[in-house]
Order: structure tokens, then C-alpha cells, then sequence
């Protein structure tokens, strides 16, 4: 049976009932999908001791999630590689008009350079063919939503990144508007489980396979993966964890 870890102090908050009940952290309004995305980016940031605890965190553990940027704006901040793939253009002449317009909409957050695209492609149309690929696997590709709140399927590690808000000047942050912290608590109740280190390495073995075909499109486009500057505490719920004989098949 898992260790009781003591429930943190829930201060200045004068009525909270279902926080002590649920904890803070169960927000029902985030789609399952996204649950799911942000609990393998913790997962993908502790490969070396996945769905263990990690000690002197009082059940908490520390991640470093993946950014990303030049990814997701390939896939959702790139409306003109339909356009330009169509063109009777030569091929050059396609890579310099992209290069040109995707230079106007840079964050300046890692994307300032993207000339190792043309090495990692044959042409221009394979380019284009690889975007709209996986722009056709992803989630919501097409609502309204912000670009950098746009996900990718999760294809493998490269594919992972963590929902930001990035305004008009490049500043980035993770106002957990898409990605509120459920993911992090599935994680963690999954740690209190008794078989959680066993089920962590079949999923770090299933889930996370470098040289999956579809992951190594995902890295042509991304180029090297983009972190977070530091590593951070997840969430911790407000009651006590304690999944213990709940076993993890």
C-alpha cells in the first residue's frame, strides 16, 4: 500500500468544500483528449523513472515540458504552403516566397531560422505534403482556437509540447487555459498506484519510440526539441493521494 502523504493547507480561501473533497486541480471542463496530451508530456519529461515519485517532493514530481514552437507554427501558423506547393513556381522559387512569409509571422522564439527545412525535404511539394499529413491527424486543426493551443496527434515523443498563449510581441506563457493541470494529477495519482512503475515502462517503451516513422516526420519539421527554460513541480491535489491497491494493469 502507497505511503499517506499529508494534504497541503488550503489557505486563504474562507469556503472551500469540494476543493478538500476533490482537490483543486480536477477541472471537468478540460477535454479528454487534452488530459491525455498534457499527462504524456509529464511522462515524456521522467523517461528515466516513469510514474515513480520522486523523493523530498512530498508526492509531487519536477518536469521540464517541451515547447516546440517551430512545429506547431509549420502545422497551424502556415496558411500560405497550400497556395504556394500549388503554384507552377520552380521549386527555389516556392522555398524563397515561403521563407519570406513565414519570416513575417516569426515569434522570434527559435523559429528566426528555418533553412535547415530545405535539407531535411527533397522539394518544396514534399514539404507541403508533410504538413498537410499531419495537420490531417490532429486535433481540432481547424476550429478557432488559438495556433499555439493547436495539438498535433501524438505520434511520439517529438510530437509532445505544452499548450502556451504567445501575444504579438513572441512573449510566451502557460496560462493553463487548454492544459489545466488534470493531466499532471492523472500522473500523479497513477505514481500512488501499486503496479504505476510497471505500467510506466510499458508506456515509456510503447509510447515513446525515437525511430516511429511518423515521429521522424514530426522531428524533420521540428528541427531539435525546444524545453521549457526550468523544471517544474506538477499540481498537487488538496487530498490525499492514495490509490495504493488500486493496481495498474
Amino acid at each position: 500500500m502507497s505511503e499517506i502523504i499529508k494534504r497541503p493547507e488550503i489557505k486563504s480561501v474562507d469556503f472551500c468544500v469540494d476543493e478538500n473533497i476533490w482537490g483543486h486541480r480536477l477541472y471537468d471542463e478540460q477535454l479528454p483528449h487534452l488530459t491525455v496530451l498534457e499527462f504524456l508530456g509529464v511522462l515524456g519529461s521522467n523517461l528515466d523513472r516513469p510514474l515513480r515519485p520522486h523523493d523530498g517532493l512530498d508526492g509531487a514530481v519536477k518536469f521540464q515540458p517541451q515547447r516546440q514552437i517551430r512545429l506547431r507554427g509549420l502545422l497551424f501558423n502556415n496558411p500560405y504552403v497550400e497556395s504556394i506547393a500549388e503554384s507552377a513556381l520552380p521549386d527555389a522559387e516556392k522555398w524563397r516566397q515561403w521563407f519570406e512569409k513565414f519570416d513575417q509571422g516569426k515569434t522570434g522564439n527559435g523559429d528566426d531560422d528555418m533553412a535547415y527545412l530545405r535539407h531535411s525535404f527533397a522539394s518544396f511539394d514534399d514539404f507541403a505534403k508533410a504538413i498537410e499529413l499531419l495537420r490531417s491527424s490532429s486535433f481540432e486543426s481547424r476550429s478557432n482556437k488559438r495556433w499555439s493551443s493547436k495539438f498535433v496527434f501524438p505520434f511520439g515523443p517529438d510530437a509532445l509540447y505544452e499548450d502556451l498563449e504567445i501575444d504579438s510581441r513572441g512573449k510566451m506563457s502557460n496560462d493553463r487555459r487548454f492544459f489545466a493541470r488534470t493531466g499532471e494529477l492523472l500522473y500523479l495519482m497513477l505514481t500512488r498506484a501499486e503496479r504505476g512503475a510497471e505500467l510506466g515502462d510499458i508506456l515509456a517503451k510503447r509510447l515513446f519510440d525515437y525511430g516511429a516513422p511518423m515521429n521522424r516526420l514530426v522531428r524533420a519539421l521540428q528541427g531539435p526539441p525546444q524545453l521549457a527554460d526550468d523544471p517544474r513541480p506538477s499540481a498537487m491535489s488538496h487530498r490525499q493521494l492514495k490509490v495504493g491497491t488500486a493496481g495498474a494493469a
